[in-house]
């Protein structure tokens, strides 16, 4: 690690550190309409002392575990509940012929 010019809060989320980078690219665009996504995510783990975005989001598991964990999406629980009515519906119809 670097010596971070920020420091993490006490209580680090890593949603809100995906919507600083976020925020970050923005910023960058107005500058550099070419920057990318990456760029800011580095900047912003360079900013922390880390050496890339990876590590930052892997220091930050070692925080709380649970953060490494897969996260269901608004649009992918969405998709699975519309794909466990269609099996019921299915199961329904098939057990009716």
């Amino acid at each position: 690690m670097s010596e971070p010019s920020s420091s993490l809060p006490a209580r680090p989320s890593i949603e809100q550190l995906r919507k600083r980078a976020k925020e970050r690219l923005a910023e960058m665009r107005e500058t550099n309409p070419s920057a990318k996504l990456a760029d800011a995510q580095f900047r912003l783990a360079r900013e922390y002392g880390f050496d890339s975005w990876p590590k930052l989001v892997d220091h930050m598991a070692t925080i709380d575990p649970r953060l490494a964990e897969p996260q269901i999406t608004a649009p992918v629980s969405r998709w699975l509940g519309s794909a466990t009515m269609w099996a019921s519906w299915i199961a329904m119809t098939s057990a009716c012929s």
